[in-house]
């Protein structure tokens, strides 16, 4: 047989199996052969697309071929698994050929091949498929505008999910070449083709609207005048060929002015500014929406125009042309009153079809008709006109309930009135959406300002005008109270829907007082009306406050049965699946009265259980509507839930009741119901207590195991909660009759499938959970060698697959924290060093400790800390030298997980999820798979701690007594501070003694910190906030690293605490005893008294006592021999310290305003002058230890920074000083400028606040000092002469040229040199500070203009900074005029001010200072600010 005749028998035999796949009786068998034959032949999908491509086939076969090739592309192009069907060749082939056999075929095969395109495109284009744009171009033709329509279909399907500009320009010239104006204008008397040239013209609008949606292209821009000039003309174009006969479906012409009301609106809302045609759009508009009739085909246009209005209303910009009364009323009058009211057509669909009534009003579907376009549009008025339209709509509410009320024939008035009453009382709802769906709204209302989500939380915010309780009570709550089946229906169902809308405003109270009147009207004969009841009485039952259910079984016991009988009477009057399944809204309010009534439902569970079983048996016979059948299941769940725990007898009623409709569902393959079977099965098994598995499940196990189960995606998740349903009640039996091996099996299955690989996880977590590790064993090292290699697979993808990552470190720790019998940390070492040596190390450092803040959820957080607690206290390998350099770093990464996790989730805590269950909310609902909230197992914690910190600090206590000196050393030298902190406040909240290193830090601490006061008071300008900062710092690191009780700051000063830590209180007492050694473990107390007996501290100074009020009642306290305050609350560390790991724990907490204000210098005695006068006259302020100490500090916090980023607390704190002295520094500036650098001493106000150090001055003879002022003057003459030459010189001379030219000059110079120094510098910071910190020199810009701006202003600035350097003399008379100011009042304003000159500096200068400033080198700081100073100077 030849190759041809090969190939076409292929073909032949693929059509007789396409073609029996429409037949139901033949469906199931071909389907599997198909199946069969995409794995035997690579050019499988070519061979279909042939068939459908193929003339001389059956219409029926190239349909069937063209739905196959849809569902193949969709399940195979982007593969689930490792595996792939469609070769590079094939899919080469149908991206080249599926456009060209698009515009080929029939109408009928064309949407399914669309369809195909976009599937493909969504995942190729433009990366993969660049030519797809040029196919669909050269297709079209200026002819065949119906082959036109289809690309241009096609293309809009494109871009409408892409929104993709890449080809913008070349789409734009294309559809510009069509010239479809012209062409309509040509054709408008030719019925037969004016038709498809508006239909082209409708396309061409939609694609303009998807290419403008994210930004405006230049292309636009440059031809919007052209596009919107033949936009203007077809909003008031008009052909008698164009209108639709039928008045409830829309012309072409009406969707093409609805579009071209989209893209206004779109460029009104996103591009004002270039959008010059907009007051002539307005006008246009506004006669469209008064001139246009009621019928119903123009919903949808007067929808849109209402939406462009109120897009405009909403600008500010055009408030004074719409804030007119008379405006206002023109609005009410001629748009919102005409299209609020009830029209004909509405009573016609509730009569007629009133299941589509209720959803378009309930769900948001009508988002385009009337009543919600003008409800939109007059929210839209109340952004800016609040009080004006309410009180205008108001009016016209008034009116409408007197005329009712003179004639209640007129009913419509009042239903008109609550709706406008609605329109303007709602302002906000509370709908419970997804991120992604949050943005797409507000995207949508920004584009199109005419979104309104459903109150399906009820409304939230109202208007303060409007009192919706009392309106409700007079005009609403008497419908409520009439006969349930009294006319007429529809203001019935308004004052439902009233109350269903401002529930949220109502007390608890009065909605359990309306409540008997809601469940009179399930005996309502009216479908909407009784339905309407269902809604508000599920509504009320669902509502939350501080995510905890209001209304719990107590509040709905007595209502319950009537409840439950009326609306399964309503349920089952339908009487074929179709009907019966077709209200799911009374379903849900059944799930909602099972899920509030809870175990009180017991004593009707039997009856209910029937009544859900006769349902299930009838809509499986043809499932129509997938939420009412998620109800029934979730109802089941419930039930199941609720009443089958430790109760066998209603166990087993429970399974004889649904088993017979669970058997049918299961043997007619009811593919809809099996997932939900699956988790029904699971959680009757777990509600089993035998020692051993039931019978009839052990039955059901080997099918379980089967391959063919698993292939269909719906059922991968429902049996994996199956499987552990088995493992959780019977894993001996399944450990014993060998089911074991098949189990991990079906994990490797899922493990290689890129949709399941997470459930494969899930599993394997259950296995070694339930199953001993003896059995495991031998299976443990092919397991992790799977798992490692699916890792070191995603990992290398571009995309990488996080979701598998942290389920693999969800498992790792969940195998450690659960330390089975034989297990534990050392086990999972073990088998991982086994495969290879030193993989452990790594999965440890890339993958486990790099993830580990990203654990989402409290469970699977704390159980993670509590396997690492395990990994570094609970294992001896951990302590080995391989392993011990990683014990820092778990810990470490431990911490940060307490203190700072990645994305915290918002949990409910205070219920169990399912009782708020919503199908609404929650989005796992799809067709192939929806996750039984019910069903699910309940979250428990397998390691048995409480508190997981408490734990970490008892667990670290314990090894450091273990291994005495070595945990203490690590902790002490490689833990980062801020993690070391938090480990001390763990250990006090746990009510433990502190480590070795911690006492150790704390003696050195107040030693170090003690040098430091000497070194701050023996200069001579002493600063008392500092001082204030220096303390409460000792105080702070004392109460973080685990002192019990800390003194209060109002009780002790620099000598009390010099003297406590010296020598003790005044009364002789053991200096520790304020820090409560007592309460340390014994032997601790001698080793203290140890090492404060060998720390060598300073000689006591003589301190200047700077707090009056606190140092009267130090002494008061001191003298009564009284113990002083004690603080018993441990702080609140992350008011003290950002989060890390992008910041530091600053040493110095934020000082209060009132704090700075208490401190004030009291006059000092003769004999503390003179000691002050000879401090001030010392060289060397501090001993060689602080200053080593100070140079440590430099280096470490540069380091830290330098590793965490410069985020910190430090730059926040040095920036918040500049600024708040920012006002002296000016002063001090220009007084030193006025003076030449002359400081003459401050007012006698500003020395009450910060008086001048006393200086003794040497008494002199005044007859000499008269002689050697005499000859001082002479010598000054001859400088005072040249100095008044010189300045007429200067005058005289055009300085602003000569210095244009030389700082041209210079920058020309400095251009060339800093354009090569920048050529080497390229990262990119996020703070500002941080490249001042690592010395770099900014962001590279992508913008050229951008960057030549910015880089001439750095080039300037630096400028500044060479010309510093190059007056060295400048700099030397600078530093000696600084020695003559008095340094107590220029220290503290020159340190301020040098740091609001960071800014000024060039980076080299910039850099250099804040490292300065980091150790205090205060001499070098100030020369560079008094360089900047004095060249401020001169260059002004």
């Amino acid at each position: 047989m030849s190759t041809l005749d090969e190939s076409q028998q292929y073909l032949a035999t693929l059509a007789t199996l396409l073609k029996q796949t429409i037949d139901p009786r033949t469906r199931k068998q071909a389907e599997a052969e198909l199946t069969t034959a995409e794995q035997q032949r690579l050019d499988f999908p070519i061979a279909v697309l042939q068939l459908v491509a193929s003339e001389g086939s059956e219409q029926i076969i190239r349909q069937a071929s063209a739905l196959f090739f849809k569902n193949y592309i969709k399940r195979n192009w982007v593969p689930e698994d490792d595996s792939n069907k469609l070769t590079d060749e094939n899919r080469e082939w149908i991206k080249e050929n599926i456009v060209n056999i698009l515009v080929g075929v029939p109408n009928y095969l064309q949407y399914g091949l669309i369809d195909s395109v976009v599937i493909i495109a969504k995942n190729d284009f433009p990366e993969n498929w660049p030519n797809l744009i040029k196919q669909l171009i050269s297709k079209l033709s200026t002819e065949d505008f119906s082959r036109n329509n289809i690309i241009l279909e096609t293309a809009h399907s494109i871009f409408k999910r892409l929104r993709n500009q890449l080809c913008v320009k070349s789409v734009l010239r294309a559809i510009l070449s069509i010239t479809i104006d012209v062409l309509i204008t040509q054709n408008s008397a030719n019925g037969s083709l004016i038709g498809i040239l508006t239909q082209t013209l409708l396309f061409l609008t939609k694609i303009f609207y998807d290419l403008n949606c994210q930004d405006l292209p230049p292309f636009f821009e440059d031809h919007i005048e052209e596009c919107m000039n033949i936009f203007h003309k077809y909003l008031t174009y008009s052909n008698p060929f164009l209108e639709s006969s039928d008045e409830n479906e829309a012309g072409p012409l009406e969707k093409v002015k609805s579009s071209i009301c989209e893209v206004v609106s779109l460029y009104t809302g996103k591009y004002e500014d270039t959008f010059t045609m907009l007051p002539k759009f307005v006008e246009t508009i506004w006669t469209l929406l008064t001139t246009t009739r009621l019928e119903q085909k123009y919903d949808v246009l007067l929808s849109r125009a209402m939406g462009f209005l109120t897009t405009v209303v909403k600008l500010e910009r055009y408030r004074n042309l719409f804030e007119n009364t008379e405006t206002l009323k023109q609005f009410c009058e001629r748009i919102i009153l005409p299209n609020m009211s009830l029209r004909a057509s509405d009573e016609e669909l509730f009569t007629e079809d009133p299941i589509e009534y209720i959803r378009r009003d309930l769900e948001g579907s009508d988002s385009d008709t009337r009543r919600r376009a003008a409800t939109d549009f007059v929210r839209g008025l109340m952004i800016l006109y609040l009080q004006q339209i309410t009180q205008i709509i108001g009016s016209y509410i008034t009116h409408y309930l007197q005329r009712y009320k003179e004639n209640p024939a007129l009913w419509k008035e009042k239903d008109t009135a609550i709706y406008l009453l609605t329109s303007i009382a709602a302002q906000g709802s509370a709908t419970k959406v997804s991120n992604d769906i949050r943005k797409l709204v507000a995207i949508c209302d920004l584009l199109t300002s005419n979104i309104f989500l459903p109150f399906q939380h009820g409304v939230t915010q109202v208007n303060v005008f409007v009192n919706v309780v009392e309106w409700f009570s007079t005009n609403v709550l008497p419908d409520l109270q009439t006969p349930v089946d009294s006319e007429p229906a529809v203001l019935k169902v308004d004052a439902i829907k009233y109350l269903y809308t401002f529930r949220n405003q109502m007390s608890k109270d009065q909605l359990i007082a309306v409540f008997p009147s809601l469940i009179k009207h399930l005996s309502s004969t009216n479908y909407v009306v009784h339905t309407y009841g269902a809604i508000a009485i599920e509504r009320i039952l669902f509502m939350r406050k501080d995510n905890v259910m209001i209304f719990g079984p107590s509040d709905i016991q007595e209502h319950v049965q009537i409840l439950l009988v009326s609306l399964f009477r309503l349920i089952e009057a339908g009487t074929t699946p179709e009907t019966l399944a077709e209200n799911d809204y009374l379903m849900k309010t059944i799930m909602r009265v099972i899920f509030t009534s809870r175990e009180s439902i017991a004593p009707l569970a039997p009856e209910v259980i029937g009544h859900l079983s006769k349902i299930l048996g009838e809509i499986s016979k043809n499932p129509s509507n997938p939420r009412f059948n998620h109800y029934v299941f979730e109802s089941i769940g419930a039930l199941v839930r609720f009443c089958c725990p430790d109760k066998p007898q209603a166990l087993a009623l429970f399974e004889n009741s649904l088993f017979p409709s669970f058997d049918f569902i299961l043997r007619q393959d009811v593919v809809e119901f099996i997932p939900y079977i699956f988790q029904i099965l699971s959680q009757l098994l777990e509600c089993h207590t035998e020692h051993d598995l039931p019978q009839m499940y052990r039955d059901m196990l080997p099918g379980i195991l089967m391959p063919n189960i698993w292939n269909s995606p719906g059922n991968v998740p429902a049996l994996v909660r199956w499987l552990q349903a088995y493992l959780y009640r019977g894993s001996a039996s399944i450990v014993a009759e060998n089911q074991l091996v098949p189990i991990l099996g079906i994990f490797q299955k899922l493990l290689a499938s890129k949709a399941n690989d997470q459930y494969g996880l899930e599993l394997l977590t259950t296995i070694v959970e339930h199953v001993p590790i003896g059995h495991l064993d031998q299976y443990m090292q092919p397991i992790l060698t799977l798992i490692l290699r699916k890792i070191s697979s995603v990992t290398g993808q571009k995309n990488k697959n996080e979701k598998f990552i942290m389920g693999f470190v969800n498992f790792f720790c969940y195998f450690i924290a659960l330390e089975k019998e034989g297990g534990g940390p050392d086990y999972l070492i073990s088998a991982t060093e086994n495969i290879q040596s030193g993989l452990f190390s790594q999965i440890l450092n890339n993958i486990i400790i790099s993830n580990l803040q990203k654990v989402q959820g409290e469970l699977p957080r704390h159980i993670c800390a509590v396997a690492m607690t395990h990994l570094l206290t609970h294992s001896n390998t951990m302590l080995t030298t391989e392993f011990i350099e990683h014990w820092p770093n778990i810990l470490t990464a431990l911490i940060k997980l307490f203190e700072a996790p990645v994305e915290i989730d918002n949990e409910v805590k205070t219920e169990e999820q399912f009782y708020d269950f919503d199908l609404e909310e929650d989005r796992e609902f799809s067709a192939a798979f929806a996750k039984l909230a019910t069903a699910s197992k309940p979250k428990q914690d397998p390691t048995g701690v409480t508190n997981a910190k408490f734990y970490l600090a008892q667990s670290v206590q314990t090894l450091s007594r273990t291994h005495p000196g070595k945990i203490s050393d690590m902790v002490e030298k490689e833990i980062p501070t801020e993690c070391n902190l938090y480990l001390g406040q763990y250990m006090a909240a746990a009510g433990l003694g502190i480590m070795d290193h911690d006492l150790r830090r704390l003696l050195n601490l107040q030693y170090y910190r003690i040098v430091k006061f000497r070194q701050m008071f023996h200069r001579p300008f002493p600063h008392g906030d500092i001082f204030l900062q220096k303390r409460q710092s000792v105080i702070d690191h004392m109460q973080i690293l685990g002192a019990k009780q800390v003194f209060l700051t109002a009780k002790w000063g620099p000598n009390s605490l010099y003297r406590l830590i010296e020598q003790g209180p005044d009364n002789g007492e053991d200096p520790m005893r304020i820090l409560n050694i007592d309460w340390y473990p014994p032997g601790w107390r001698e080793r203290v008294k140890k090492v404060s007996l060998t720390a060598q501290l300073p000689p006591k100074p003589n301190l200047p006592v700077y707090l009056t009020t606190n140092t009267q009642k130090i002494d008061s306290t001191m003298v009564n021999n009284q113990p002083p305050s004690f603080q018993t609350t441990a702080p609140n560390l992350r008011s003290q310290t950002m989060q890390f790991p992008n910041n530091l724990n600053p040493s110095i907490p934020p000082q209060s305003a009132q704090t700075r204000q208490n401190l004030q210098y009291q006059p000092n005695t003769e004999k503390r002058r003179q000691k002050m006068s000879q401090n001030s006259q010392r060289k060397n302020l501090v001993d060689k230890d602080p200053k080593a100490d100070c140079e440590r500090e430099k280096h470490q916090l540069k380091s830290l920074m330098e590793k965490y980023g410069s985020n910190t607390k430090v730059s926040e704190d040095l920036d918040t000083q500049a600024t708040l002295i920012r006002r002296k520094i000016e002063k001090l500036t220009a007084h030193i400028k006025s003076k030449e650098l002359q400081v003459s001493p401050r007012p006698q106000q500003q020395q009450q606040q910060t008086p001048p150090q006393p200086q003794v001055k040497p008494v002199r003879n005044p007859a000499e000092l008269s002689l050697w002022q005499s000859f001082f003057t002479l010598l000054w003459i001859p400088f005072q002469i040249l100095f008044q030459l010189l300045r007429v010189i200067y005058r005289a001379l055009n300085w602003n040229l000569i210095l244009i030219s030389l700082l041209f000059v210079e920058l020309g110079v400095i251009a060339l040199i800093w354009g090569v120094r920048r050529s080497s510098y390229n990262s990119a910071y996020s703070d500002p500070y941080e490249a001042v910190i690592h010395g770099t020199y900014g962001i590279e810009q992508s913008s050229l203009w951008s960057t030549l701006f910015w880089s001439s202003m750095e080039i300037i600035q630096d400028f500044f900074g060479e010309c510093a350097n190059l007056i060295p003399s400048i700099k030397d008379k600078g530093v000696i005029t600084l020695h003559k100011l008095d340094g107590s009042q220029a220290f503290p304003l020159l340190y301020d001010y040098l740091l609001s000159l960071r800014q000024r500096l060039s980076p080299t200068y910039a850099r250099r200072i804040s490292i300065g400033l980091a150790g205090e080198d205060m001499a070098f700081a100030s020369r560079i600010i008094l360089k900047t100073e004095l060249l401020d100077y001169w260059l002004v």
